[in-house]
């Protein structure tokens, strides 16, 4: 897992100025990331990273939706822009790009002008913290890097404290054996994953037991009263 916290931030960090914390949103990002964990299918041949992204996607996208939006739609435009949000979602797994307006419009029966419409209020406000060159060593340059060259602590070392302490706080909400379960299972503590049988053997249970307890602990993380206790925070 944490190999993959970088997705959670870049995620998380195109959706810096929708009106939603970046702690929440990273919050959110990490137990996409979990979700996505639980779900891979290695078989299949999908890139985790893009099966991850996905699922991170739809967490912070969710979480936009519900606690992000400044301005208020009229309720027959915010329905079709939420419907035409879980369309992209459905096709996005389906395809593993983003879907094109064309493509939408044609699920959704509607316009391509208006899909366009749809699209452009569904994306954040530009901020002059945006990342605009990704393709720069070290941390994205953003618009304010542009404007002013100001010295600045270490990004990638204030990331990873913040990830670091959004973990703890998702792990604090477990039970000590689900939370160290997990710590385990996803390499949340010293980077080395354990297979359940050896995490069932360190803690004297059966394979099939870790695995409950295992999906056990994800469910509570999913679960809407342990987020209000961490926005509670």
């Amino acid at each position: 897992m944490l190999a993959n916290q970088g997705l959670v931030y870049t995620v998380a960090n195109r959706y810096r100025s929708s009106g939603v914390e970046l702690d929440d949103l990273i919050q959110e990002g990490f137990i996409g990331l979990l979700e996505a964990i639980y779900r891979f299918e290695p078989w299949r041949g999908t890139r985790f990273s893009t099966y991850a992204t996905w699922w991170i996607r739809q967490a912070v996208g969710r979480a936009v939706d519900q606690k992000g939006r400044l301005i208020r739609l009229p309720v027959c435009q915010e329905e079709r822009r939420r419907r035409m949000v879980r369309t992209s979602r459905v096709l996005e797994q389906r395809l593993n790009r983003d879907p094109t307006s064309s493509e939408l419009a044609e699920q959704l029966e509607l316009p391509v002008t208006e899909v366009e419409l749809l699209l452009r209020i569904s994306q954040p406000p530009l901020s002059l913290d945006q990342p605009y060159d990704d393709h720069s060593e070290g941390a994205p340059l953003t618009l304010r890097d542009s404007i002013a060259d100001q010295e600045s602590d270490n990004l990638h070392q204030i990331v990873s404290k913040q990830q670091h302490a959004i973990i703890r706080a998702l792990l604090e909400e477990l039970p000590p054996r689900e939370a160290r379960i997990l710590e385990m299972r996803f390499g949340l503590r010293n980077g080395e994953s354990l297979t359940l049988d050896e995490i069932g053997r360190r803690f004297g249970l059966t394979r099939e037991r870790v695995r409950q307890l295992q999906n056990l602990a994800l469910d509570r993380l999913r679960d809407p009263a342990s987020r209000e206790r961490l926005e509670a925070c």
